[in-house]
């Protein structure tokens, strides 16, 4: 056992490692065992493969190790010391742009691979010293990567495991080890008012006394200096094992200061400090500010307007620049998807559309991309700027995109779409997913002046080629190749000097076959093919261009039509096929196909008409996104139309909008999809089965190609949406069909996690009973995150529900292995929340801190892993009630320290703009914050949550939603279309408008009071329940509100309450229709009538219902 060290000797964190053997070669197979002490002394492993032994040295969180030392029993031995590497050095966390530092890798005890550190060894008697040289390419042979570091001459090493290798064939005996970072042992004291005779200890620190006082405990310690590079592992962290609120605090963090935890009435007073305690709360109180969390509650409710006036409207031409935002345009089900770009160009990219087997046989041209680039005007201009066109989607909701722009006296209105290239659209999922599309784009020319203009029009595309023009059709021959021979040097001075000459050639490599690129039916005018070039560096000389032109008088209109064949045609057939397509004929086959799409499904009418309008169109965005496999029939559900393959949650998040709309078919025909891989891949962690296993897998001809994110948050997700599904159908037969399935997923879980009950040292692991250690969503590291397992334990929870509605045997074990699991997770979170240390508010107050995972004191790095993944899933997989005290302070936590930051968050004028543009987390529909405050009944929260998301979110001409604007609010990056980001937003929509909590079902919980604005109307049709279909009517007039409301009939809730608000602050006085609860604004309504009529008016009258004095009982939260 070591000793406590003195103040001011040399900090050796080896004490707060297990000292272990490592087995196995591959992630999967690694296990980690204590090491054997035999007289005072660790013996050395079994030999591996060479020969060698080894002992190691693991952290749960890594640590800065500068030096080693090792202390033999007997004679120094000849030792190697390695450390574990993967990521580590990191980036330099202000090197991200924006939010892009949340991506940030982390290294995990799973992953990497040895490495000897460059050290300079001396010995004395028994004890062998390595001193750690600085970090260099000989050791890490990674320039850019050291070049970007945050540790850059790093003379330590951040490592989670430190290992001693000896020379073959040998077996010493090892007394200690030591494992040093930089710096000395500072001494720290400490006053702890409000708490009991507590056990105190120290994590990367050393308790050196405890005494009990009169008023408080005094605790000595020593303890880290603060470190320059801010991270939870560089920080001492005592912790108080108080009876009633055990809680921990950085040493660091009390230096100068006190800490005061007012929801426990605790109080650390440095030693330095002897003001009586009152004082020093009345001073810290009086020095703070008003938290962002209390704050909200004090401001008027957010509006839409409101939202879309101060939050930065995305700009188009910004988003991944050069490309821009696009809008995909394609059929339900099919990869043949085309990009119409903010400026009316078009492009196709094979990649992006996630080809598989021969997807890719008929797209016959060089590289991965295909542009077709229209350009007006002459001089020719292709609009590759912010501002110059105005685009639009159908107000009919069809997938229809209108674009207008004005060049030089001639407007110019283009209209695309995509349709089958010989098929018509037939019925919805009646395809094969096989077809071939084509895009059609129409061109309007209109002379807006009265004298006579020519206009010119320009279609290149890109990769160039020699194209020709002849009767309707534009093929191309041959391949542009640019023939350089200037030399290096001379390239770079011609950069600098115009009057360098080219010396380069634009030469021909004609296609074996003519291609054709394009039919075009010509208006009034002619075509032909042109050369052009738009710098000194173009093709000049060849045709590459197709021009239209034509002289339009004062007030003339003009037509030219293009149908884009998305494969590759050639021949006779070709061009037979492409001049059967006719424009007219297939725009309104495409209309005749979607209009009844769009308005089949749960339908709603709001004041924010933005809003309703992109609620139409999201379904049609799902439906072109997802993805039907020919061979099979079923269906991938990706994360994003272009790009982004399969991904279990975000798929989830979508066929719960679905559901929540009556799209049941379409639901089941995606959960369906999810079922077909059912164990074909294992979750990405230390698991050690695949069956059962339920990962968001791409699969081609009915096999899985594999899980391209492989999240392990899929599994849970997955359940969950499973049994969704059938509370909000009640499909008994459809149940019947996939209850193997869902058992199967519920005993992944139970067996998986069984590799966690584990004891060391008479006490359970911190990460006892959760599920391996593995992949969270986009952060790769194998850790035990909360988020992972509060799904998976929902998952099971709702499995149990739906099963025992069918009487199914295994319901009632997979009920007592869901309340289990949840009080492994409970005990988990639990500790973890000790264990962490409290964080300051802006008031000065500090509250607990609710780690996302296990063995981490302190917040983990980046957006991604502390906000978007945190603490708060534990409410959505049902860990803890929504009113729980800790989700409060996970709360409190998100929107004042998280929300606000650069290192979790966004960066904002929190004087100017706290209101509108924090309460959310950079991609906000990750994080269900705004469906915790319904649930929470904090409307006011909630509204705010709803317009921030969608005010940063949208494209407010074409209304699609940005993934994420990462670099800073107004400028978007990630595919399109975000269905899952989309579909998220909605799904909080709707639990704002309609939301079961256990037996009850509240209608307008959490709907913004300015829709209650005098003339305003709100309606929902037949929308889907828990309960069944619902419906419900809310108009506002000067004296009155009244709403009409069906109920759902199927299975009846037993508790049905509508909220009803005034946006003119008139007091509600008289209600008929229901019992009135003043206090929470809410009408208590006859669950089991056929219809209802409520009016709630500002006098009282001589008919009304009940006026209730208080709240009625909280149901429990789903």
């Amino acid at each position: 056992m070591s000793q406590t060290p003195k103040a001011g000797t040399a900090i050796d964190l080896a004490p707060f490692g297990r000292i272990i053997y490592y087995e196995g070669d591959e992630p999967r197979k690694r296990r980690f065992v204590d090491a054997v002490m035999e007289g005072g002394a660790y013996l050395p492993s079994e030999p591996d493969s060479s020969g060698r032994r080894h002992l190691a040295v693991q952290w749960a969180e890594p640590r800065d190790i500068s030096a080693v030392a090792v202390t033999f029993d007997g004679p120094a031995a000849e030792v190697e010391v390695q450390y574990w590497q993967a990521k580590w050095p990191f980036n330099d966390r202000d090197l991200g742009r924006g939010g892009g530092r949340g991506w940030i890798g982390r290294d995990d005890h799973y992953r990497g691979k040895w490495i000897t550190a460059i050290s300079d060894v001396s010995a004395e008697g028994s004890r062998v010293v390595h001193d750690f040289a600085h970090l260099d390419l000989t050791e890490i042979w990674d320039p850019g990567g050291l070049e970007h570091a945050e540790d850059f001459n790093a003379e330590f090493r951040t490592t989670l495991q430190l290992r001693l290798l000896f020379a073959e064939g040998a077996s010493p005996r090892v007394k200690r080890i030591e494992a040093f970072v930089k710096g000395e042992w500072q001494e720290g004291e400490v006053d702890i008012f409000g708490v009991g005779d507590a056990c105190v200890r120290a994590t990367n620190g050393h308790i050196t006394d405890v005494a009990r006082g009169d008023e408080a405990l005094n605790v000595k310690y020593l303890y880290m200096a603060p470190p320059k590079f801010d991270l939870p592992h560089r920080h001492t962290v005592i912790t108080v094992d108080d009876e009633d609120h055990p809680f921990s605090f950085r040493a660091s963090d009390v230096i100068n200061e006190a800490l005061y935890v007012e929801d426990f009435g605790v109080l650390v007073r440095p030693s330095i400090d002897r003001r009586a305690p009152e004082q020093i709360v009345d001073a810290l109180v009086a020095s703070g500010v008003k938290p962002i969390y209390d704050k909200v509650a004090d401001e008027p409710e957010q509006t839409f307007d409101r939202a879309m006036a101060e939050i930065p409207r995305l700009r188009p031409a910004f988003q991944h620049a050069p490309r821009g935002r696009y809008v995909p345009l394609g059929c339900e089900g099919s990869k043949q998807r085309f990009g119409l770009r903010y400026n009316g160009n078009v492009f196709v990219n094979k990649g992006e559309n996630k080809p598989m087997g021969r997807d890719l046989v008929n797209l016959l041209w060089s590289g991965a991309e295909m542009n077709y680039r229209f350009a007006t005007g002459d001089f020719p201009d292709f609009r590759e700027r912010e501002g110059a066109v105005r685009q639009s989607w159908s107000e009919d909701g069809t997938p229809v995109i209108t674009s207008v722009w004005d060049d030089r006296d001639i407007e110019w209105t283009q209209t695309a779409f995509a349709a089958y290239l010989r098929e018509d659209m037939g019925e919805c999922f009646g395809r094969k997913g096989s077809e071939d599309r084509v895009l059609l784009v129409q061109f309007e020319v209109r002379n807006v002046c009265r004298d006579a203009r020519k206009a010119h029009l320009w279609m290149q595309s890109s990769p160039f080629e020699c194209v020709e023009y002849d009767s309707g059709l534009l093929s191309a021959h041959g391949k542009l190749v640019k023939t350089e021979q200037l030399q290096s040097d001379e390239l770079a001075a011609r950069v600098d000097r115009k009057d360098v000459p080219n010396t380069f050639n634009w030469i021909v490599r004609d296609y074996d076959r003519s291609l054709i690129r394009s039919r075009i039916d010509l208006g009034k005018g002619c075509g032909y093919a042109s050369p052009l070039s738009m710098d000194r560096e173009g093709p000049a000389g060849i045709t590459s261009a197709f021009h239209y032109q034509v002289d339009l008088a004062g007030g003339e209109r003009d037509v030219v039509t293009f149908a884009i064949p998305y494969c590759t045609l050639t021949g006779e057939d070709g061009a037979f096929t492409l001049a059967s397509v006719d424009y007219n004929a297939k725009l309104a086959d495409v209309r005749d196909f979607w209009t009844p799409f769009v308005q089949s499904g749960a339908r709603i009418v709001i004041p924010d008409k933005m809003v309703q309008r992109f609620y139409d169109k999201v379904p049609v965005h799902v439906a072109i996104t997802a993805t039907k496999d020919p061979g099979s029939g079923e269906y991938v559900v990706p994360a994003a139309t272009f790009s982004y393959g399969a991904c279990g949650n975000e798929a989830c998040i979508q066929i719960r909008q679905l559901d929540y709309r009556g799209m049941h078919k379409q639901a089941e025909r995606y959960l369906d999809g999810l079922l077909l891989v059912q164990g074909a891949d294992g979750l990405d962690g230390n698991f050690q089965s695949k069956e059962g296993a339920l990962a968001g897998a791409s699969f081609n001809d009915g096999k899985s190609v594999g899980a391209p994110f492989a999240y392990n948050s899929d599994h849970g997700f997955i359940l969950q949406s499973l049994a969704e599904h059938y509370f909000i159908t009640r499909d008994t037969e459809w149940l019947r069909r996939v209850a193997g399935n869902i058992v199967s997923g519920c005993d992944f879980v139970t067996r998986e996690r069984q590799a966690t009950k584990i004891e060391r040292d008479g006490e359970r692991v911190p990460e006892y009973g959760l599920m391996p250690a593995g992949h969270l969503e986009d952060n790769d590291e194998w850790r035990y995150w909360f988020a992972v397992n509060a799904h998976a334990c929902r998952g099971i929870e709702w499995a149990a529900w739906a099963l025992a509605e069918i009487d199914h045997p295994d319901a009632k074990r997979l009920a007592e292995e869901a309340d289990a699991y949840r009080a492994d997770i409970l005990a988990a979170v639990e500790r973890a929340r000790v264990e962490s240390p409290v964080v300051r508010l802006p008031d000065n107050t500090a509250i607990p801190h609710v780690p996302i995972r296990t063995d981490i004191r302190g917040p983990e790095w980046g957006w991604f892993r502390e906000a978007a993944y945190g603490p708060l899933h534990l409410v959505d997989g049902g860990v803890l009630e929504p009113d729980d005290q800790t989700v409060t302070w996970v709360l409190k936590y998100l929107e004042d320290v998280a929300f606000p930051s650069r290192d979790w968050g966004r960066p904002i004028d929190v004087e100017k703009y706290w209101f509108s543009r924090a309460g959310l987390t950079i991609q906000a529909n990750l994080l269900n914050n705004g469906v915790a405050y319904v649930k929470r009944d904090q409307p006011e929260y909630a509204v705010r949550a709803l317009f921030n998301d969608f005010a940063a979110s949208i494209y407010d001409d074409v209304l699609v939603f940005t993934e994420h604007p990462v670099v800073q609010l107004g400028r978007g990056v990630g595919p399109y279309y975000k269905t899952p980001d989309e579909c998220g937003f909605l799904n909080l929509l709707r639990s704002c408008m309609i939301n079961e909590e256990g037996d009850t079902l509240y209608l307008a919980k959490a709907a913004p009071v300015s829709w209650f604005r005098v003339g305003e109307k709100v309606e929902v049709c037949d929308a889907a329940t828990w309960f069944g279909p619902v419906s419900y009517t809310i108009t506002v007039t000067d004296d009155a509100i009244e709403a009409r409301v069906k109920p759902p009939r199927r299975n009846p809730p037993a508790k049905l309450a509508l909220r009803l608000r005034r946006a003119d602050g008139k007091p509600i006085k008289s209600v008929t229709g229901g019992e009135w609860d003043a206090e929470r604004g809410t009408v208590w309504l006859d669950a089991g009538a056929e219809e209802i009529t409520v009016t709630a008016g500002d006098a009282l009258a001589p008919h009304v219902g009940i006026v209730m004095s208080g709240a009625s009982p909280p149901p429990t939260s789903l």
